[in-house]
């Protein structure tokens, strides 16, 4: 299924630009299915959550205007000639869901990942890759402490010991570059150690070594400030 712009809401969403493949199991194709607009809409039959798509659309000024789905059917599609209906087999949660995850993991929140982990593996993802995005986040917000404290020894055991005077304004423009370095350096170890925790010890298991990481950073940073002297 391809769409090319998808309006959502809880209840309904509208799509244009859709593309419907269908193949069997020698992935030999069966049905095209092409249709310029489509309503989607939850539904329940036998007590299993599915999806429909209308792609018959009238004009609301001109009831004579009307665009109708393109379809080239090939023998066992099941489709019918003229039918302006499909069904898909997931519940209307998990489409949305999917439409989420397609825009990219940035465009997700927290708890919406731990929801797209579960259903990565039916869907074809790899639900690891939203475990270790759950972590990254986590990571970045739990250590933010702790770095902010060990920065603040860094600039004190560097501080000018004489008057500066006017110096200062020269390392003005190099200040956003520091910190930059410094955030992105910090992102990408706590990416790589998020992801290699995960893969060796699960996503229980990495969380509880992050959640050690934090205890020991911090009082760690606490017991280095309070040493500092002059």
């Amino acid at each position: 299924m391809r769409i090319s712009s998808l309006s959502l809401s809880p209840d309904y969403a509208y799509g244009t630009g859709i593309e419907y493949l269908g193949f069997d199991a020698q992935s030999r194709p069966l049905l095209r299915l092409q249709a310029p607009y489509a309503k989607i809409l939850p539904f329940t039959v036998d007590g299993q959550h599915k999806v429909l798509f209308l792609m018959r659309a009238l004009d609301r000024h001109d009831q004579n205007r009307r665009w109708e789905p393109e379809a080239v059917i090939e023998n066992g599609s099941g489709y019918r000639g003229g039918d302006a209906r499909i069904t898909l087999d997931v519940s209307y949660e998990t489409f949305v869901m999917l439409s989420r995850i397609r825009q990219g993991l940035p465009n997700l929140q927290l708890g919406e990942l731990f929801e797209a982990a579960d259903i990565a593996g039916e869907a074809g993802y790899v639900s690891e890759v939203f475990e270790a995005e759950a972590l990254n986040r986590l990571g970045t917000v739990l250590f933010f402490l702790p770095m902010a404290i060990f920065s603040i020894i860094i600039g004190w055991r560097f501080r000018a010991k004489n008057r500066p005077r006017y110096f200062f304004v020269l390392l003005l423009p190099l200040l956003p570059i520091v910190f930059n370095g410094m955030v992105q350096l910090y992102r990408s170890v706590l990416n790589t150690a998020g992801i290699w925790l995960l893969l060796a010890l699960g996503f229980s298991g990495a969380l509880a070594v992050f959640i050690v990481m934090l205890a020991v950073s911090f009082i760690l940073s606490l017991i280095i400030l309070a040493a500092q002297h002059g």
